[in-house]
């Protein structure tokens, strides 16, 4: 845990796998605070990260069509020119369910944030997954072949010994 980016509404913590580093922060932006106290501490988390990739799970109060809210209101506004500014992405897909359901009512709030550095760690990965795949389709249709063209070997070698026994 990154005690100096972790209080009662953020942990943050390094996740670190060989040579990868991940920066992960779980934030809560209260809807009672401004949400500028939220968003300097989600700065911090950024500037402490430098080049190393980060992923933010919040509950941001926060409502924008954006991320597939019915409405935007004046957070989620705040939000959205923090996030291009920022130049980070979330990760939200459009869904018929809602992220929060409370007395309130539903929203979609609950928002997955990553940086570039992240990003292309990911697009990297898929891109290898993508030639790993295509590698063993390939191998998987050349060895296709060959047991055809054994099974069509043998098949005229049956053939012409049944036709030489007569």
């Amino acid at each position: 845990m990154i005690r100096q980016l972790s209080d009662k509404d953020a942990v943050t913590v390094e996740i670190i796998k060989g040579i990868t580093k991940l920066i992960a922060a779980s934030m809560y932006f209260d809807r009672e605070i401004q949400i500028e106290n939220d968003l300097e501490k989600m700065e911090r988390v950024l500037l402490h990260a430098k080049n190393t990739g980060v992923l933010i799970a919040s509950d941001t109060n926060a409502r924008s069509a954006l991320w597939n809210d019915r409405v935007t209101n004046e957070r989620g506004r705040i939000l959205e020119e923090f996030i291009t500014t920022k130049q980070l992405y979330y990760l939200n897909e459009e869904s018929s369910e809602n992220t929060s359901s409370n007395s309130i009512g539903k929203s979609n709030i609950d928002l997955t944030i990553i940086n570039p550095q992240l990003l292309s760690c990911i697009i990297l990965y898929c891109i290898i997954l993508y030639y790993i795949i295509l590698y063993y389709i390939i191998l998987y249709y050349i060895i296709l072949y060959y047991i055809i063209l054994y099974y069509i070997i043998l098949y005229y070698i049956i053939l012409y010994y049944i036709i030489m026994s007569q």
